[in-house]
C-alpha cells in the first residue's frame, strides 16, 4: 500500500523565504493527495476481497461454480460451503464433499426431554432429565454433515439409542449408552453403510 509523504511545516521565516516555504508546503499537500487517493483505492481493493473471502451466496442447483466460491443452503441447515472443484452440479453442497468444504458450524437449538422416549430431530440437542431410563429414537433420514447432540443427565448407564432405519456406528441394532451423569454425545451422519458416528 502506497505510504503518505511528510508534509513539512508551515514556514515561520520572515518575508523573503516565506514564498519558496509555503510553495514547497502546497506542493507536499498535493503529492499528499495523490498519495492519499491511490491508498484509498487500495483499501477499497482490499475490503472487497475480504468481503468476498467471507460472503456466500444462496446454493442453486445446476449453477457454475468456480474455486473458492462461499455458498449456504437454506433448504438443509444454512452452513457455508466454499467450492473446491470449478464446475455444476445439482448435488446438494452437504451431500459432495468432492466439490465442496463445510466451513461454518452453528449451535444446536436445545429440547428439554423429560419423559422416557423421544424421537429425535437432526439437528438439534436434546437433554434427557427423566430418572427413569430413556430411550432416543434416532431420526430416519440424513444426509453427510447432519448432526445431533445428547445430554444424558439423568445419572443412568442403561439409556439406548434407536437407529430407526439408519445405522448407528456401522449396525442397525439398538445401542446402550453407558456414560455418567452430565455426558454429551454428539453424533453426525457419515455414509449409509456407517452410518451415525458417535463423538
Amino acid at each position: 500500500m502506497s505510504t503518505f509523504p511528510i508534509i513539512p511545516a508551515f514556514p515561520a521565516d520572515g518575508d523573503p523565504a516565506f514564498n519558496a516555504k509555503a510553495r514547497a508546503v502546497m506542493d507536499a499537500l498535493a503529492t499528499g493527495s495523490v498519495e492519499a487517493n491511490a491508498a484509498f483505492g487500495q483499501l477499497s481493493s482490499a475490503m472487497t476481497t475480504l468481503e468476498a473471502s467471507v460472503n456466500a451466496t444462496v446454493w442453486v442447483s445446476g449453477t457454475a461454480y468456480t474455486v473458492g466460491q462461499r455458498v449456504y443452503d437454506p433448504g438443509n441447515n444454512y452452513l457455508m460451503y466454499v467450492r473446491l472443484i470449478a464446475g455444476a452440479g445439482a448435488t446438494n453442497p452437504n451431500a459432495d464433499p468432492t466439490n465442496w468444504l463445510l466451513l461454518s458450524h452453528k449451535a444446536l437449538p436445545l429440547v428439554v426431554v423429560t419423559g422416557t422416549t423421544h424421537t429425535l430431530t437432526k439437528n438439534t440437542h436434546a437433554i434427557f432429565t427423566n430418572a427413569a431410563k430413556c430411550s432416543v429414537t434416532l431420526p430416519a433420514s440424513a444426509s453427510s454433515d447432519d448432526e445431533w447432540a445428547i445430554t444424558w443427565s439423568n445419572g443412568r448407564t442403561d439409556n439406548e439409542y434407536l437407529p430407526n432405519g439408519l445405522k448407528l456406528l456401522g449396525q442397525t441394532d439398538a445401542i446402550a449408552e453407558d456414560l455418567t451423569a452430565g455426558g454429551t454425545v454428539f453424533g453426525r451422519y457419515t455414509t449409509t453403510d456407517y452410518g451415525w458416528s458417535l463423538n
